[in-house]
């Protein structure tokens, strides 16, 4: 900007173009003049310094050598990296793989010695099993010996894993889930049987005489059984998780899909 002496004023200021020299007394109309002077003239803008650093690595470009021990570098680097990802990959679909639990169950080879039908209908209670009806509550004698007076059977007809709370699968010649249906008429028959050798035992084992600790521990124990009503939820579910508690396995340690 230049500044000059005016006949109206003591001075005036003057605004010139950078690429002609041209002077102007209004800024804006000497931009206006630039932009055009720039397009006449074919002067390029001033690069900026992240230009002007970009253009530089190119100053000196590499040698044959150089450019084959970079790609062979490049090539090694990028092997390495595609089999991470592949071992990667193989691992997340492992871990998020799902699977139907009948259908695992029936192809495992996990077959027990009888079916569920037949494990539930021979039940066997001995003197143990006798004084743990004696001395606990209705719940802990019952889950104890419906799941230990087929022990001599070996395998148990029934799986539960922790992945899957409250499910029971009972094997019936193939694994399916166990239904509460099921587990009611199952309950009643253990129960019933339960019952009729409690008594058995009562009445050639004890004498029936207030005075008898015995005689008094039977008649506690027994009225809890008497009552026990399998349909009413609240004591089917009981029965149920506590079944679930005692033979529930992490399925994880068995297999590698999830559930």
């Amino acid at each position: 900007m230049l500044t000059v002496a005016s006949a109206t004023t003591n001075r005036v200021n003057l605004y010139c173009c950078a690429l002609c020299g041209n002077k102007y007394i209004r800024e804006k109309t000497r931009d206006r003049h630039f932009i055009l002077c720039q397009i006449k003239i074919g002067k390029p803008k001033r690069k900026s310094r992240v230009q002007q650093e970009e253009e530089g690595i190119y100053e000196r470009l590499p040698t044959q050598r150089e450019m084959a021990r970079l790609i062979v570098n490049l090539t090694y680097k990028n092997d390495q990296l595609e089999q991470r990802v592949n071992e990667l990959s193989k691992w997340v679909e492992t871990k998020k793989k799902k699977i139907d639990v009948v259908l695992w169950l029936n192809s495992s080879g996990l077959v027990p010695s009888f079916s569920f039908n037949v494990w539930q209908t021979n039940v066997h209670i001995d003197a143990a099993g006798i004084q743990f009806f004696l001395q606990n509550d209705f719940y802990s004698s019952f889950v104890e010996i419906f799941l230990t007076f087929n022990s001599h059977y070996g395998t148990l007809p029934l799986m539960a894993f922790d992945q899957k709370p409250n499910t029971i699968y009972c094997y019936q010649g193939v694994w399916e889930v166990l239904s509460n249906e099921n587990l009611i008429y199952c309950f009643r028959l253990v129960h019933w049987r339960c019952i009729k050798a409690f008594r058995s035992w009562k009445n050639t084992s004890i004498n029936n005489s207030a005075e008898d600790p015995e005689f008094h521990a039977y008649n506690l124990a027994i009225i809890k059984w008497i009552e026990k009503d399998f349909t009413n939820l609240a004591t089917l579910n009981r029965i149920k998780r506590d079944i679930y508690d005692k033979i529930q396995v992490n399925f994880k340690n068995m297999t590698e899909y999830e559930l």
